[in-house]
This record gives C-alpha cells, structure tokens and sequence, in this order.
C-alpha cells in the first residue's frame, strides 16, 4: 500500500498555483541582513497608478550583489491582490530593458479587485440555532 500511494502522490499530484505579473519601477533599494548583509535586501517600487511596496524575494545571489538601477524598469510576479490592490506576495523576475516607463505608464490599465463569490444561499444564524 505505501509504495502504490508513494508512487500515485508522486507521479499524479501537482499543486497549480496562478500568479500575475506586472512591471513597476524601481525607487529605490533596501540593505539586507544575515546572509545578504552589504547586498540587496529588497527593491523599493511604484507601480504607474502610484502604488509603492516593497519586492524581497526571487533574487539570485548576482542579483542581489548587483541590483537593478534605480530608475529602471522590472518584472515582479504576484498570486493575488489585497483588498487595498496591493500585490500579495510579490517576488522579481527580471528586469525589462526593452521597457520604457513613459511609454508603458501611458498602455497601463490598473488592477481590479475580483468580486466576492455570491452565495447561492442566505444563511443565518438563527437558521442554525432553531433547528
């Protein structure tokens, strides 16, 4: 029984998970610590709606000892949107040299907010309570 659900798992499960991705601009840098100290902690962004948030994660280590530029153009992907539209999650790809910001702000069609699932059912408290 083990090896047949070791091999089925294996062989037959994969998680699939949805990401978006979206260009922003880089503002600014972060300094990182413990193993990345004296390197690029993080990347200060802003994306052309004027969102600004903060991208740590999705470095190589030459990445991380060379930084993208300030000023320059990158790729971040993201699973979701907060409620506040902010990207949940958002992790570098890589940086777009063959973007120019000016022209990309003026194409830019902002996020939207998914709208909650409607419930097929209205249920209550008290439904609950008085049966």
């Amino acid at each position: 029984f083990y090896l047949y659900f070791y091999i089925f798992c294996t062989l037959f499960l994969y998680l699939v998970k949805a990401f978006m991705d979206e260009e922003a601009l880089v503002v600014g840098h972060q300094s990182g610590s413990g193993k990345n100290q004296n390197k690029l902690g993080a990347l200060n962004l802003v994306t052309p709606d004027g969102r600004k948030f903060n991208c740590g994660t999705g470095f190589k280590d030459s990445d991380r000892a060379h930084p993208p530029k300030i000023g320059s153009v990158v790729t971040y992907r993201y699973s979701e949107l907060m409620n506040n539209l902010y990207p949940r999650f958002p992790a570098f790809l890589r940086v777009r040299t063959d973007v120019d910001w000016d022209s990309y702000c003026k194409t830019y069609v902002p996020p939207s907010q998914k709208p909650a699932p409607v419930l097929k059912k209205q249920h209550t408290i008290t439904e609950f309570a008085s049966s």
